[in-house]
């Protein structure tokens, strides 16, 4: 039998065997100087070739270790500047992945793509890279930045997410990245008029508004990897809904993220009208207004003339009637304007900025780019036999 003291002999020597073969995993990678090999052609030597050295940006000891000066400016927002330096003798592969976080005193970006730069000996090279601000208390303006080592594991989805959809725009980027990280409300990114415009607010989120197109392609990407609307306080005012059905170049993706058919439209507009939230009902009458113009032509003059109505009523339905684009509508409204007691009333006034507008619009040099409301066929045969009229005051069905 084997004695207690040749047991743990034996033991200790185990264990320092296991602790000499097992690898000390490096706390960074290790510097490699570049290989030098032979290219052969037919057993003849041939050029010599030096493999290039590849590095991670965010280990800035070993770009020092390598003489690679790199340095970074951005603006805190969505754009970031490499310019680097190498002063060894050999080339030298920069890397940065997507994700790295990028810190200038208080601010910090996020970058969104990977990208590969070569630097040959002796030469200076600047690429410019692709960022999100990571908090909406970022001071927007130039400044120096340094590769920070945490990354922001909530945003990996919408990373991988930006890999196959270049076109959304740096503006739906920002939005999603600040919903993912700060969850903030609309207001904090509308640049739509909001009904809470004057109240104060602890930060001010003015460079980060963006266009409501921008708001639903940011909404349709968080949706898309999986985030629930009912995690986003972003979705929770129903002015969005609203504003971006309105809104021309919105209009087609929120139908499709609200799940409104091409067929119900009419229906939707109707409802939003005469059942909405009651704050902005009236906003249905300029979705009417653009998307069918023949029947608001028709219905919109009853809503002015509505008695009984509230003045923001009447007051969008002739501001709505300029937004027809409908030469019919212009004789409208410069009877209006006389008939509610020309520019010296709150309603005349209204009528004739309205007609300005309007005017405007159908002279306007065909050369300047505008947004039209051409009636089409299709628009044609998707158009409702029925309006919305008013009758004693009330909303109803004609």
């Amino acid at each position: 039998m084997i004695g207690p003291r040749i047991k743990v002999f034996v033991l200790l020597a185990l264990v320092a065997v296991v602790a000499y073969e097992w690898p000390v995993q490096p706390t960074h990678p290790k510097l490699v100087l570049p290989v030098q090999r032979d290219l052969f052609r037919g057993g003849i030597p041939g050029i010599v070739e030096l493999e290039p050295l590849s590095l991670d940006v965010a280990f800035f000891d070993l770009l020092h270790e390598a003489r690679i000066e790199v340095r970074f400016s951005g603006n805190g927002r969505e754009s970031l500047r490499m310019t680097a330096h190498n002063r060894s003798e050999h080339s030298v592969v920069l890397k940065v992945s997507a994700g790295q976080v990028f810190k200038s005193r208080a601010n910090s970006v996020v970058l969104l793509h990977s990208y590969e730069q070569k630097v040959n000996p002796n030469q200076t090279v600047e690429q410019d890279l692709q960022t999100a601000a990571l908090s909406s208390g970022n001071r927007v303006g130039q400044a120096g930045y340094t590769p920070a080592s945490p990354s922001v594991a909530r945003l990996n989805p919408l990373l991988s997410y930006l890999k196959y959809h270049q076109e959304m725009t740096p503006g739906a980027i920002q939005t999603a990245v600040l919903t993912l990280t700060e969850n903030l409300p609309v207001s904090a990114f509308a640049r739509f008029s909001r009904p809470d415009a004057d109240l104060p607010s602890l930060i001010d989120t003015t460079p980060f508004r963006v266009d409501t197109i921008d708001l639903m392609e940011a909404l349709m990407a968080l949706r898309d990897i999986g985030i629930s609307d009912s995690e986003l306080a972003i979705t929770v005012d129903p002015q969005l809904k609203s504003e971006a059905m309105i809104d021309p170049l919105a209009h087609a993706l929120a139908m499709q993220y609200y799940k409104i058919p091409f067929d119900h439209e009419w229906s939707y507009w109707k409802n939003e009208l005469l059942q909405g939230d009651p704050a902005i009902r009236h906003y249905a009458l300029y979705g009417i207004a653009r998307f069918f113009p023949e029947i608001a032509v028709q219905m919109l003059p009853k809503w002015a003339r509505g008695m009984n109505l509230t003045p923001t009523y009447r007051h969008s339905a002739i501001r709505a009637l300029a937004e027809t684009g409908r030469p019919e509508a212009l004789s409208v409204l410069h009877q209006f304007e006389f008939e509610f007691g020309g520019r010296g009333t709150e309603l005349g006034e209204v009528a004739y900025q309205a007609a300005q507008y309007l005017d405007a619009r159908l002279t306007q040099e065909p050369r300047k780019t505008a947004i039209s409301f051409h009636t089409t066929k299709e628009v044609l045969l998707r158009s409702p036999t029925v309006a919305i009229g008013v009758s004693a005051g009330k909303e109803s069905q004609n």
